[in-house]
C-alpha cells in the first residue's frame, strides 16, 4: 500500500511523472483532484464549506458540491474522497498517486489526513514553465511575473522538504528526463516502496477530460530534449528579464544561466509588469478559459 502526492508548479510536468511512476509501481495513477488539499484546510481552520469555485474541479471526478455539503472535519473529507475512489473503482487503502499540482502548498495539511503518504516535489526549470504556460489558458504571462510566481512554487516545495524530511523527495524533471527509469526506482528504494510487481489495471485515467488539451504529451515517448525546447519558444528579451528576477533560484537548482547575472528589476517594472500580465489575463487567457469550458459543458 502507498499513496503518493506529486506537486510542482504548474506545467513542472507532474502527470507524465506519475504516470511512469504509476507503471513503476503498479499503482493507480488518478486525475487531478485540486479539491482535496483546499478543503482539507478549510475544515481544519473551522471555515464552513463555501463551495467549489471554479465547478470544474470536481466534474473530473464527476462529484458536485453536494458530496461535500456534510463536511465538518477532516475524517469527513477522508470519507467522501474514499467514496470518490471506490467509485473509480480504486481502492482507497490501496496504491494510488494523485498529482495536482498544488500539492506542496498544501503538503503539511495532505499529510494530516494521509499521514502515512509520501511526496514527490517535482521542480523543472522556470524559463521551460514560462514556455509552457504561455500555450495554455492559466497561469501568468510576462516573463517577470512568471519568474515571480515559479519562485513562490518552488518555495513552497523547499519549505516542505525542510519540515518533512522523510516525507517528500526533490526530482528534477530534466533528470527524469535523461534516465525516467533510474530515477523512478530510486525514488521507490528512498519511499521504501514494493517494486515487485510492474503491472496495474488502471481503472482511471490520469487526465480528465477537461485538462486534456494541456497533457498532450503524457502518453508520448519520454525525450531528453523536451528539457531544452524552451530555448526555442520564447524570446532571448523574454529570458533575460525572467533571469533577472529568477537568476539566483536557476541557479541554485543547476540550471545553466543564458544571460550574465543581472541586478533584480526596478520598482517600475513590479508596478508596470503586473499591469500588462492583466491586460494579457483579459484579452487572451480569459477568452481562452471560457471557450474551453463551454467546450466541455457541451
Amino acid at each position: 500500500m502507498s499513496q503518493i502526492f506529486v506537486g510542482g508548479a504548474a506545467r513542472s510536468g507532474t502527470t507524465v511523472f506519475a504516470t511512469r511512476l504509476g507503471g513503476y509501481l503498479a499503482s493507480s495513477v488518478l486525475p487531478e483532484a485540486y479539491f482535496l488539499g483546499p478543503t482539507l484546510l478549510s475544515v481544519a481552520t473551522g471555515a464552513p464549506f463555501a463551495g467549489f469555485d471554479p465547478a470544474w474541479r470536481l466534474r473530473t471526478w464527476e462529484l458536485s458540491d453536494a458530496d461535500f455539503n456534510s463536511v465538518q472535519a477532516a475524517p469527513d473529507v477522508v470519507e467522501a474522497w474514499s467514496r470518490a475512489l471506490r467509485a473509480k473503482g480504486v481502492d482507497p487503502l490501496g496504491s494510488w498517486i494523485e498529482h495536482s499540482p498544488h500539492n506542496m502548498r498544501y503538503c503539511a495539511t495532505l499529510l494530516r489526513a494521509f499521514p502515512d503518504a509520501h511526496f514527490v516535489h517535482l521542480v523543472r526549470d522556470g524559463r521551460a514553465v514560462g514556455a509552457s504556460l504561455r500555450r495554455t489558458d492559466f497561469g501568468p504571462h510576462v516573463s517577470t511575473a512568471v519568474a515571480r510566481w515559479w519562485i513562490e512554487s518552488v518555495a513552497m516545495g523547499l519549505a516542505a522538504e525542510r519540515l518533512f524530511p522523510d516525507r517528500v523527495r526533490l526530482v528534477r524533471f530534466e533528470d527524469f528526463l535523461a534516465d525516467s527509469e533510474g530515477v523512478v526506482g530510486g525514488l521507490a528504494d528512498a519511499f521504501g516502496l514494493d517494486t515487485s510487481s510492474h503491472t496495474v489495471a488502471n481503472p482511471v485515467s490520469p487526465v480528465g477530460s477537461y485538462t486534456r488539451r494541456h497533457h498532450s504529451l503524457v502518453d508520448g515517448e519520454i525525450r531528453p530534449e523536451r528539457g531544452s525546447g524552451w530555448q526555442s519558444e520564447v524570446s532571448d528579451a523574454w529570458v533575460r528579464r525572467f533571469e533577472r528576477v529568477a537568476g539566483p533560484m536557476l541557479d541554485a537548482f543547476g540550471y545553466e544561466l543564458v544571460h550574465p547575472p543581472q541586478e533584480s528589476p526596478g520598482q517600475v517594472s513590479r508596478v508596470v509588469d503586473p499591469m500588462i500580465d492583466g491586460v494579457v489575463q483579459l484579452g487572451v487567457k480569459a477568452p481562452r478559459r471560457r471557450l474551453r469550458r463551454w467546450r466541455h459543458a457541451r
